[in-house]
């Protein structure tokens, strides 16, 4: 064969290639495309518009979506819908919708997720280039427990919390606290509340408040805990044995966010006037005690504003 006929069936060879790799590069474009407009909750996820929440500069909503299995159980997941971009709010959770609340600059997002009965946790997003993303590798929750569990104070603690454990994220973050007083830089902390039970077996009943309303302090720049002054009083009272329903009183009186679709706010409200009911009837006050301390309980929900 002579040098022409080789260089053209060479030729012939690389117009091959080159169109089958032009080809495949096309595919893989237009997959990747097909992908990225497919990002978002299958089919069988349906949006429940009543949960959907708005940051405060109305860029981003939180979006809400259900699935319901043949046994009448709901799967949820939470989507973040961030002008051009939608992003899974991880992890979905079975049974349980959820609360959210931004900071009042839109860049932090926190969920407050219920996990059982009379069982909470929080979790931490962040924004960011491709929208909003999970803040910490565990849950703010969980972060929070085992910042309360390195200090001196959970020696103190009973027992460790064996049921209704709960992370509560404390009402105030749109205006940075100001309720309580303090003047601290804006968007930069978060507070959180934490309650347990436990059984113990020398009280009557067992069931105990072994955490009632242990607060402390998140720094979103920082990402580290601390406890303020101005919660020792009443963090040195939290860890004193209480009966059962006491950490969701405290958590009522000392401003702990209930505000989520599940409706904690009526249950908690029920459970501190079980609670006040039985104090009562337990020392057999007078009517007018009891009317006196009904009537200073109420003043106090009305002040933390639920």
């Amino acid at each position: 064969m002579s040098a022409i006929g080789l260089k053209n069936r060479s030729s012939a060879r690389m117009n091959r290639s080159y169109l089958a790799s032009s080809i495949g590069l096309f595919l893989a474009c237009a997959i990747g495309t097909t992908a990225a407009q497919a990002v978002g909750p299958t089919a069988d996820y349906k949006i429940k518009p009543e949960y959907t929440s708005t940051s405060p500069d109305s860029t981003t909503t939180v979006e809400q979506y259900a699935k319901i299995d043949a046994e009448g159980d709901y799967t949820w997941q939470f989507w973040a819908r961030h002008q051009d971009k939608l992003t899974l709010l991880e992890p979905e959770q079975p049974d349980y919708a959820a609360g959210f609340r931004f900071t009042n600059d839109s860049q932090w997002l926190v969920r407050m997720q219920k996990t059982g009965s009379g069982e909470s946790t929080l979790y931490l997003y962040r924004l960011g280039p491709q929208g909003f993303v999970p803040a910490t590798k565990k849950p703010l929750g969980d972060l929070a427990w085992a910042y309360f569990k390195s200090r001196p104070e959970w020696r103190k603690v009973k027992k460790d919390p064996e049921y209704h454990i709960s992370a509560n994220l404390l009402k105030g973050t749109e205006e940075n606290y100001r309720w309580l007083g303090v003047d601290w830089p804006e968007n930069r902390y978060l507070l959180i509340g934490l309650s347990g039970d436990a059984d113990i077996k020398t009280r009557k009943p067992m069931q105990t408040g072994v955490a009632n309303g242990w607060r402390c302090r998140y720094d979103l720049q920082t990402g580290k805990f601390d406890v303020p002054p101005l919660f020792s009083n009443d963090n040195a009272k939290a860890v004193v044995p209480q009966c059962a329903g006491a950490s969701d009183h405290r958590n009522i009186l000392f401003g702990a966010d209930t505000r989520s679709p599940s409706k904690a706010a009526e249950t908690l409200l029920c459970q501190s006037g079980s609670l006040l009911a039985h104090r009562v009837n337990s020392r057999q006050r007078s009517n007018s005690v009891a009317f006196r301390a009904k009537r200073t309980l109420t003043e106090r929900l009305q002040k933390a504003d639920l």
